[in-house]
């Protein structure tokens, strides 16, 4: 039979078969119920003498009344296959076999009255295009702000890390007096020194003259000029 490969196990209930479809767009599908009478034979053996009889219900719609697998299919061990067409309406379909008391009850696989191999559902419409989950405008440029602030401010805590590692010996010595030593331009230092007079030379460093600073530094800052 053609795709064999459906017909090889089926599902089997001794009362009812029930399947639901969720989450469907409404409108109108195609159902394809594919059944073949794999459990009982046509020989002249006991199986033989098995009759599989059952209604089967469509969006709570009886749609066959007494199916019987093997003299619709002309033969066990033969395929079938029946289309309906059902509306779903709620996004849920459902498909239902049940047993109706009638049927062989008695011989081989006792309680096993409803059987079916595979089950295929197409829509007739074109199913509309699934819309992707966009990301607001304003959430994303929230995000980038926000991760370039935490980027500013690791580096410039580890700015600052770097910046209170590299303070000399000399400046930490300074920072214990009562007076902090500032940043004084070339002519700031000029004419606090009398443009570096003899005067004011107080005496010679490891790198040059030492020269204390006149009333003009004195009150803005008090200090030395070491050059």
């Amino acid at each position: 039979m053609e795709n064999s490969e459906l017909y090889m196990d089926a599902r089997v209930s001794p009362l009812s078969l029930t399947y639901y479809g969720f989450c469907l767009g409404n409108g109108n599908y195609t159902v394809n119920l594919h059944f073949a009478e794999i459990m009982f034979t046509d020989d002249q053996t006991y199986n033989s003498l098995g009759r599989r009889i059952f209604d089967i219900y469509i969006q709570n719609r009886l749609v066959v009344k007494d199916f019987n697998i093997a003299k619709e299919a002309g033969g066990v061990g033969k395929a079938i296959i029946k289309k309906f067409t059902a509306i779903v309406t709620r996004n849920t379909l459902e498909i239902h076999h049940d047993w109706a008391g009638k049927g062989t009850t008695g011989i081989l696989f006792d309680s096993v009255y409803a059987l079916i191999s595979a089950i295929s559902v197409d829509p007739d419409f074109t199913p509309p295009a699934e819309k992707g989950s966009s990301i607001p405008v304003r959430v994303i440029v929230a995000v980038v702000v926000a991760g370039v602030l935490v980027i500013f401010m690791v580096f410039g805590f580890a700015w600052w890390r770097r910046c209170r590692q590299q303070i000399g010996p000399l400046e930490r010595e300074l920072k214990g007096l009562e007076f902090q030593p500032g940043l004084f331009t070339l002519r700031q230092i000029k004419a606090a020194t009398n443009n570096f007079d003899i005067e004011f030379k107080i005496g010679e460093g490891g790198f040059d003259h030492v020269y204390k600073l006149s009333s003009f530094l004195l009150n803005h800052n008090k200090g030395i000029a070491n050059l």
